[in-house]
């Protein structure tokens, strides 16, 4: 397992999963910079160059970074395996931890403690949505509706049904293309605005450093995407032996 010094925890982190670029520094509880970017997913353009955005802006040293965290999905499967290699790549070159945090745990994580339950919703394209449910109260953040992809009805369904009366707050880019339907399905929901529809890096590294508090482990080697699916090149690829046998 890689080093992590508890008494700098300088945290640099990063979120790909959408087509917003955010990197951000945080150390002890504390964001100290960031910079968010929607780019239309151009992350292996500009990933680095954000980071050393960052770094010189906070007059600070690559070197200097204790622990790294990536955003690791669900999300763009493009935008997570560029966001995974960098991260990646730079930990185990500096031989430091790296934290691959669920993105939707994240996205909730962002939010202050509030009554009820917090439903982050990512747009997964092909009429689905990535989407998780949690609770965020005073003592921290816990998930009641583990993530999973499906359509926006079915998954607000599968949350009403644990508790069909408590307030419900929906956040993410999918309420874009989504809102309406959502608004049917719970008529109850409150719509985040638009402020809170992307992911944030500073909470991807605050996040991180709770969970190092909690004895998580940052083997940078290990870490990896979360996809939910398949995508859409290997769903056709699987269709193709059908479409042959086909008469």
């Amino acid at each position: 397992m890689m080093r992590f010094n508890p008494n700098h925890r300088l945290i640099l982190s990063v979120d790909t999963a959408t087509n917003t670029n955010t990197v951000a520094l945080c150390q002890a509880g504390a964001l100290l910079a960031e910079i968010s970017i929607n780019q239309g997913r151009r992350h292996a353009e500009r990933l680095l160059a954000l980071i050393d955005s960052l770094l010189l802006e906070a007059s600070l040293r690559l070197e200097s970074v204790d622990a790294f965290a990536v955003s690791a999905g669900p999300g763009s499967f493009t935008g997570l395996r560029i966001g995974v290699a960098t991260l990646k790549g730079l930990a185990l070159a500096l031989e430091k931890p790296l934290l691959a945090v669920p993105t939707l745990h994240a996205m909730a994580y962002a939010l202050p403690p509030l009554t009820g339950l917090v439903c982050p919703i990512l747009d997964a394209r092909m009429g689905e949505v990535y989407g998780a449910a949690f609770r965020r109260s005073e003592d921290g953040i816990s998930c009641v509706r583990p993530p999973v992809v499906t359509s926006i009805e079915d998954f607000l369904a599968s949350v009403l049904a644990l508790s069909p009366a408590e307030p419900l707050l929906l956040l993410g880019d999918a309420l874009a293309p989504y809102g309406e339907r959502a608004r049917l399905t719970a008529p109850h929901a409150v719509l985040a605005p638009p402020l809170y529809h992307g992911p944030r890096a500073a909470a991807v590294g605050l996040l991180a450093e709770a969970m190092l508090d909690q004895g998580c482990a940052a083997n940078a080697a290990l870490a990896a995407p979360v996809y939910l699916r398949k995508s859409q090149a290997e769903q056709l690829r699987d269709m193709a032996p059908a479409r042959a046998a086909a008469p």
